[in-house]
């Protein structure tokens, strides 16, 4: 019996781990990379490394460290040599699920559970003004409040209940397969209710990802909204009622199109120059903050071609933000074009086997669904959208423990 067989418990404090504690998330991923790459030469685990994914993620990890050597930022050797961990954690997931048929539905029960528990708490603070821990709503200069549960002043409920959103699927095909005849209806309840949530944190790019995969599961899933008539009027009703009820937080997502210049909501008293909101004019990537960085971004690139400026050395080079809010730019800039090109061609494989699935393919299986939602998952998160930091530890450990979950799919 390997030594996997005993830190692999681990894994299951990771949904809990990401709500509480970064620093115990980065831990349980360093301390499994490292016992997994141990073990995978004591007992010779070397098939597991002989997939597309391995080549692929050691070609970009050779060329960050490259960029990382030619610009001699210690800092970047930090996040290069770093990166190595979510490699081997996305393999050492693969391994287990291909090896303990009870992973699965031991992890799912406690993603579910926390799941539950963060939604009951979020609903609270949004009921009363404040949770159980009585941390209260956050708020906008504007006075608009905005759910942020257990994650206190920091915004990241959202993005959590989205990007962990395909394995909350996956807790929910369990359940349903466990419970055949009884409360049957409950999976889909969940999925809605993580959706209302959502809305309520203002995280834009986060209701995007959610709206993504739910709209896959309830177009195409045989699992999920089985009658599907009926859910779309439910849905629609529920979905257009928050949204009427709530017109600040309508405004609050509306806005994203008068940031971009598409349309704006009107000129400031009779000065044809100011805008009402203070939105600034003309045509903008999602607005004129994202649309400076990648620009700020292009023109650094123009300097550092090959291989950029370095992993995290963006906020270096300039002083108003840490990383360009945008996949694209950030690798671009910081990494030069051939690690870019190697993300687009990622991008663009998701994309076009996305599109073949979704309009000229059946899914006849469980495991046909799953996978789906996985390659809609990562396609949506690779799109050209603002984005967190490349780098983020926290967005890193949920990406590659989905991964993980694909390739077992995958296989």
């Amino acid at each position: 019996m390997t030594l996997i067989n005993y830190y692999k418990q681990l894994i299951f404090l990771i949904p809990i781990s990401l709500v509480i504690s970064n620093f115990a998330t980065n831990l349980i991923l360093i301390l499994c990379s490292i016992l997994f790459l141990i073990d995978t030469f004591r007992y010779k685990l070397f098939n597991y490394y002989k997939i597309n994914f391995s080549y692929i993620f050691l070609i970009f990890f050779f060329l960050i460290n490259i960029s990382a050597l030619l610009n001699q930022n210690i800092l970047s050797f930090k996040y290069s040599i770093g990166f190595l961990r979510y490699g081997l954690f996305t393999i050492l997931i693969f391994y287990i699920l291909d090896n303990d048929k009870n992973f699965i539905k031991n992890f799912s029960y406690i993603l579910l559970a926390t799941v539950i528990f963060i939604i009951a708490d979020a609903i609270i603070q949004k009921t009363f003004g404040k949770n159980i821990f009585s941390i209260r709503l956050q708020s906008y200069t504007t006075e608009l409040e905005y759910v942020t549960g257990l994650f206190g002043e920091e915004k990241k409920l959202g993005s959590y209940l989205a990007r962990i959103f395909p394995l909350i699927v996956i807790g929910g095909i369990i359940f349903l397969k466990k419970n055949k005849n009884e409360l049957f209806f409950l999976p889909e309840i969940l999925l809605i209710i993580i959706g209302i949530i959502i809305i309520f944190t203002t995280e834009r790019v986060a209701l995007f990802i959610y709206l993504s995969i739910f709209l896959v599961i309830l177009l195409k899933s045989k699992i999920f909204f089985k009658n599907k008539i009926l859910w779309y009027l439910l849905i629609t009703i529920i979905f257009s009622t928050i949204f009427f009820l709530n017109p600040e937080i309508y405004s609050k997502y509306k806005s994203v199109i008068y940031q971009s210049g598409i349309v704006h909501p009107g000129f400031a008293g009779n000065d044809p120059t100011i805008v009402k909101g203070g939105y600034d004019t003309g045509l903008y990537y999602f607005s004129k903050f994202y649309s400076d960085q990648i620009i700020n971004s292009y023109n650094i690139f123009k300097e550092n071609i090959f291989f950029g400026i370095g992993p995290k050395n963006y906020s270096s080079f300039l002083n108003n933000a840490w990383h360009p809010h945008n996949y694209y730019a950030q690798i671009l800039s910081e990494l030069g074009i051939f690690s870019f090109i190697l993300f687009l061609f990622i991008f663009l494989f998701l994309f076009f086997k996305f599109i073949k699935i979704f309009f000229f393919k059946k899914l006849s299986s469980e495991a046909e669904e799953i996978k789906f939602i996985f390659i809609t998952f990562f396609m949506v998160s690779l799109l050209p959208i603002p984005n967190g930091d490349f780098f983020n530890s926290w967005l890193c450990s949920i990406q590659f423990l989905s991964l993980g979950f694909y390739l077992y799919y995958e296989k």
